[in-house]
């Protein structure tokens, strides 16, 4: 992947994990994309563009809520169309005239400043036929089969995860714990006894790492059977709750993903202590999640800390304290 790639990639990624979550608008207009730039064409017509983006909304609305706000017209289509009250060709009709009011001018946003890759140019009110010119970049991440598939299914798990934030409001519930369930490889609600499932765990976490091992930075696969397979590892091994740990270990702060041979080859971390260098590393991709809003944040904070610097002497004493608890000393483990 050359450098204008990564860069396309990444500003994708972004857009999606740290983008504004009031609605899932945001997340159908993403994956919408990824499939119309898979087609090469270089214009979309908000007609053309209107099922691909509604219907994936219209089945996440049949599980859960798809937003923050109290009503939307547009919301209410889709809701008609999954009771059979309206047809198909009125779920388009909707969806041109109160679907993409705000995303598309708000799709590039991250932060409140545009990203650097554009991946369409709105063409809405020209004299033409209104709709989205299509940019070199998102063809070229549709085109590559491995990066759409796994842009999509980040962005299918991110989509996941918010879904649930959203449905603790409903519920007035006042917290999210997120733990990790391994048998599963899933995050999952941890407030319930039921541990409601959320999503597969690496697609949540991928973005934040680059396709990267967080030890060695070899490149990883989150698609199965594609080259260098993803491993969901605990940073403080899973093991030291036995010991006494006082911290809850399944929770993402203390999740990375790894390659197969750190977490578990010849020579790997297994149930290890890594080098204290890899501590400030573990603290700057926490302060990434906590940027991705709700949920993540919010079960970040309740366990590292309300402010960064408060979060960065959670790790340190955690470090300290695992260290002790296996008397390793300076005998920390390093990627081969």
């Amino acid at each position: 992947m050359n450098s204008s790639h990564l860069e396309e990639s990444d500003d994708f990624r972004r857009i999606v994990a740290l983008g504004k979550n009031t609605a899932s608008y945001k997340f159908a207009l993403a994956q919408s994309l990824l499939e119309l730039g898979a087609t090469q064409a270089d214009f979309v017509a908000l007609e053309d563009l209107a099922l691909p983006f509604a219907t994936r909304i219209a089945d996440h609305l049949a599980r859960y809520r798809q937003g923050v706000m109290q009503q939307s017209r547009f919301l209410s289509a889709c809701h008609f169309y999954n009771a059979g009250r309206i047809t198909i060709d009125d779920l388009r009709n909707a969806t041109v005239e109160l679907g993409f009011r705000d995303v598309i001018s708000a799709f590039h946003l991250v932060g409140g400043s545009p990203t650097n890759t554009r991946f369409y140019v709105d063409e809405r009110r020209g004299a033409g036929v209104p709709g989205l010119r299509l940019t070199d970049a998102i063809t070229r991440l549709a085109v590559s089969s491995q990066t759409a598939e796994t842009l999509d299914r980040e962005t299918e798990g991110r989509w996941n995860l918010v879904e649930n934030a959203w449905q603790v409001r409903l519920e007035h519930r006042t917290d999210l714990v997120v733990d990790y369930d391994a048998p599963t490889d899933s995050i999952v609600d941890g407030v319930t006894g039921t541990r409601k499932r959320i999503t597969h765990a690496k697609w949540p976490m991928s973005s934040y790492q680059g396709d990267r091992c967080f030890y060695c930075q070899t490149t990883i696969s989150i698609l199965p059977g594609r080259g260098n397979t993803a491993h969901v590892d605990h940073y403080f091994p899973h093991s030291l709750m036995a010991r006494g740990f006082p911290w809850h270990l399944d929770g993402p702060w203390n999740l990375v993903l790894a390659c197969s041979q750190c977490n578990a080859g010849s020579g790997g971390k297994f149930a290890r202590i890594p080098s204290e260098k890899f501590l400030a590393a573990l603290a700057m991709r926490n302060e990434s999640l906590i940027a991705s809003q709700l949920p993540l944040r919010e079960s970040i904070i309740s366990v590292t800390g309300g402010s960064e610097q408060a979060r960065r002497r959670f790790l340190k004493s955690a470090d300290e304290l695992a260290a002790n608890s296996f008397g390793l000393g300076a005998n920390r483990w390093r990627p081969p």
